[in-house]
């Protein structure tokens, strides 16, 4: 049986700069980077690496989590869906990213239990 790689999302490490979170040539932010000044520590003391999820084939969000949360960092550089197969993935992707919260939403459940 062929195994559908298309909804897996992969681990990858990322690094912090003064510039944005940095992953595979492509500068992310958001809304929490920029409010806890994230990229200013980065210019101040320098670089520094954190763990991310990915979709290979989705190139305009990373996902940053801890056991707390889960944040999405957007793409700083434009991009539009170019054809129904983007489409589709952008679909599965979001799939993925709704089964990861429900798992972190379990986990953290029955960690107060």
């Amino acid at each position: 049986m062929k195994k559908n790689n298309e909804s897996k999302l992969q681990f990858g490490l990322a690094q912090i700069t003064p510039e944005g979170l940095l992953f595979e040539e492509r500068s992310y932010t958001n809304e929490a980077m920029i409010r806890c000044g994230w990229f200013e520590h980065a210019s101040i003391y320098g670089a520094w690496e954190i763990p991310i999820l990915f979709h290979s084939q989705i190139h305009n969000e990373v996902l940053l989590f801890d056991l707390q949360s889960i944040e999405v960092a957007t793409s700083t550089e434009v991009s539009a869906l170019q054809d129904s197969r983007e489409s589709h993935l952008l679909n599965t992707y979001q799939d993925n990213l709704q089964e990861l919260i429900l798992i972190f939403q379990k986990h953290e459940i029955n960690r107060w239990n």
